[in-house]
């Protein structure tokens, strides 16, 4: 049975943080668009946490809090699967942190006929990973249906653990948030901007590129050293939506400085940046290639060294890489969310499908 032939309606529920700018409201504004499609959401806003906090005090409430808004939680889906008024199709997780194995085998049995599918945005496998992953996500991996992972090196990892069907889609941009501004900066591009999350390796790159004018918004870069501090403008927190893309726009060169677990495939940076009309110069990764033309769709670098040439080569002749900025505009629009929903929406008809003919 084809589900698009038949007219056949498919009823997804989405569970997984739907703040603003969440890889989730990305997928649910890219889904809500697809026709034959009906889309329920199910928000963990404010029932887990996601990220660690800062402050010891602030940690130790979290470790004690977090097994009871687990357990709210769960509690509030495996309601919302036993009282719907119509049988879900699909329970589309994205990562799955506050589910145990045992809870998603619970809810399996309430809601029999339906597909359960996985989508992650980080390395399942890799347990050292603070905030990446965890336990359960980890036991849990077999459990579904369908495995949904960003990176191609990734997928034969996941099928080696025992997921049963693993596909490789990779992160896109919200072409309803992703564009250039509206109102263009008023002056011409200045200076280096990274939009991202602290940590020691990053502090360490950005201090050694200090003199170039770096402007760094995100969480947690309090933590850095007094000395980075003063050499870098720590200009705020992460930015979103208009103010994220004029950032971006008005900049000479914007960083996409990846973690351990992207550096052989791509992460959000890689379509958001270009889709902004910025000029990305990052890390050269195996995967890039598949989405922009090296060098004429974006800069690279792989040393200290010639991140600051790089640097400085633009800041010689900016004019001369208006043609890149628009390279990239023009190749990355093919890698949307919409694009990536379709895709996903095709794997799992497939498997509701088959579901449906036994």
């Amino acid at each position: 049975m084809d589900l698009k032939s038949s007219g056949e309606t498919l009823r997804i529920l989405l569970v997984g943080y739907t703040r603003p700018w969440s890889l989730e409201d990305a997928y649910r504004r890219a889904l809500l668009r697809r026709s034959g499609v009906s889309l329920e959401v199910f928000s963990i806003d404010g029932g887990v946490p996601d990220t660690p906090s800062p402050g010891l005090l602030r940690r130790a409430f979290r470790r004690l809090a977090a097994p009871a808004e687990v357990r709210a939680v769960r509690r509030r889906l495996l309601d919302a699967i036993s009282t719907s008024h119509q049988p879900m199709d699909v329970i589309l997780i994205f990562k799955g942190t506050p589910f145990s194995r045992t809870f998603l085998e619970e809810c399996a049995r309430v809601c029999p006929r339906a597909v359960w599918v996985n989508v992650n945005p980080d390395d399942p496998t890799n347990l050292a990973a603070r905030g990446s992953t965890s336990r359960d996500v980890f036991e849990s991996l077999s459990f579904f249906d369908l495995y949904v992972t960003y990176s191609r090196s990734l997928a034969p990892r996941l099928r080696d653990l025992g997921c049963r069907r693993v596909e490789r889609i990779p992160f896109g941009f919200d072409a309803d948030v992703h564009r250039p501004p509206s109102i263009a900066p008023p002056a011409s591009p200045q200076g280096v901007s990274f939009i991202g999350t602290w940590d020691p390796e990053r502090e360490s790159i950005l201090a050694g590129i200090a003199d170039f004018d770096v402007r760094v918004f995100g969480p947690h870069w309090n933590r850095a050293s007094a000395a980075s501090k003063k050499r870098l403008n720590i200009a705020g927190d992460a930015l979103f939506g208009e103010s994220y893309s004029r950032e971006i726009h008005g900049s000479l060169v914007s960083l996409n400085l990846l973690r351990p677990q992207s550096r052989d495939s791509q992460n959000m940076r890689t379509f958001e940046i270009p889709a902004v009309g910025g000029l990305m110069l990052t890390e050269p990764t195996p995967e890039l290639s598949e989405f922009l033309t090296p060098d004429e769709a974006f800069l690279t670098f792989s040393t200290p060294g010639e991140l600051r040439a790089q640097i400085a080569r633009v800041a010689a002749a900016p004019g001369e890489f208006d043609r890149v900025r628009e390279r990239a505009l023009k190749e990355i629009s093919a890698h949307s969310y919409d694009d990536r929903a379709r895709r996903l929406v095709d794997c799992i008809s497939e498997l509701v499908a088959q579901r449906r003919a036994k």
